[in-house]
């Protein structure tokens, strides 16, 4: 990158979940399929999957103005990605009890 080069915008948001099993408080921008593809794994991956997903859908929400999670597929190598080319990139990580979402533009 030479000094000229813009940086990209980026939005980050971090989620402490508790050690009970915690659902998020509104999945409204959640579609229905994802949210019926979540009723099929174990309870913590469960929790982990909505958690990542409603903090994305939140953050979109507030950086994009966008209604609804899009739709999301998977690459090659398991990386998952908006099926819009007219969205941001995402990356969604885990590690124990915290959850975290990038968004580059």
């Amino acid at each position: 990158m030479t000094p000229s080069t813009p940086l990209p915008k980026i939005a980050l948001a971090l989620l402490h979940l508790p050690s009970e099993e915690w659902l998020p408080p509104d999945v409204s921008r959640l579609p229905a399929a994802l949210r019926a593809q979540a009723e099929g794994f174990n309870p913590k991956r469960r929790q982990q999957f909505l958690a990542g997903r409603w903090l994305l859908a939140e953050l979109l929400f507030n950086q994009a103005n966008c209604p609804e999670l899009p739709e999301i597929d998977t690459t090659d190598n398991g990386r998952p990605v908006f099926t819009s080319s007219g969205l941001p990139d995402f990356n969604i990580s885990h590690s124990g009890e915290y959850i975290m979402v990038a968004l580059s533009y």
